[in-house]
């Protein structure tokens, strides 16, 4: 049976969507706060559904580790995991399975096949990914990537940074002239602050200055872009070096939103 794991699922309305469309079904969301009005409510109102909610921060889950996902096959989702919470949210599936490889059985001529209990098995992800500018080289999950490319942690950090410039062009948005404000002052959409995310602003914004100084404002959105679309590439490799076949997907135009783009990942077609 498969199994859909929620990610930073909030109040659950993802989860409450696929189990309405594909349900009934095993449900495990996933998230750190506590929520009133959840839609398990309405989800547990499915005849058949096992619907499961794990209060833990992603950076500590480890999700073969949970008992009632062994031998099943997993669908891993999220809505908008704000920085560094996708790369947690992939690590947590690092010791699983990846793939739909048999399940091993111990089996002898005096007793019938029993299953071993194995952990899940990871055979689709879709996680939709925003907020780099909060994603931190500590907690990325294919440093290798980076450094492949001869990028250094300190000229990650100012990737990321650049990151912002996509939505807004740079960061001093409450200021006309760019005289005022920088990216410190921002409050994440999941509301981190820079802090939490283990970034170090104040190191770096003597070079974040002079970046902004050098570029002219109308050519940093495309650079911002291109950096999402670097840190998003990473992750894309990380899960093709899984085996899963994977594409870096906009799923709405721009002019809808600036953060549009999911990971989508599963099994390669036989």
């Amino acid at each position: 049976r498969t199994a859909f794991v929620e990610m930073g699922a909030g109040r659950g309305y993802l989860s409450a969507m696929i189990n309405e469309g594909w349900g009934p079904t095993h449900m495990v969301l996933v998230e750190r706060k506590a929520y009133r009005f959840k839609a398990e409510r309405s989800m547990r109102r499915v005849e058949g559904s096992q619907i499961e909610r794990l209060k833990i921060d992603l950076a500590d889950l480890a999700v073969h580790k949970v008992p009632s996902l062994a031998n099943k096959r997993l669908v891993v989702t999220g809505k908008h995991l704000c920085g560094c919470a996708t790369d947690y949210a992939l690590r947590a599936c690092k010791e699983c399975r990846w793939g739909s490889s048999p399940l091993p059985a111990d089996t002898t001529e005096e007793t019938p096949e029993v299953l071993v209990e194995q952990p899940p098995s990871v055979e689709g992800v879709a996680v939709a990914t925003c907020c780099h500018h909060i994603c931190t080289w500590r907690s990325y999950i294919n440093k290798r990537f980076f450094r492949d490319y001869g990028f250094t942690p300190q000229e990650f950090d100012l990737i990321a940074w650049m990151t912002g410039w996509a939505a807004c062009g740079d960061h001093n948005r409450g200021d006309p002239d760019g005289s005022k404000g920088d990216a410190t002052s921002d409050t994440t959409s999941n509301g981190l602050q820079p802090s939490d995310t283990g970034g170090d602003y104040e190191e770096k914004a003597e070079g974040e200055h002079v970046v902004e100084m050098c570029i002219p404002r109308n050519e940093r959105p495309p650079i911002g872009h291109a950096c999402k679309w670097l840190i998003d590439t990473g992750r894309k490799q990380w899960l093709q070096a899984k085996g899963l076949d994977v594409e870096l997907v906009r799923y709405v135009s721009e002019d809808v939103s600036p953060e549009n783009r999911i990971l989508l990942a599963r099994q390669p077609s036989r």
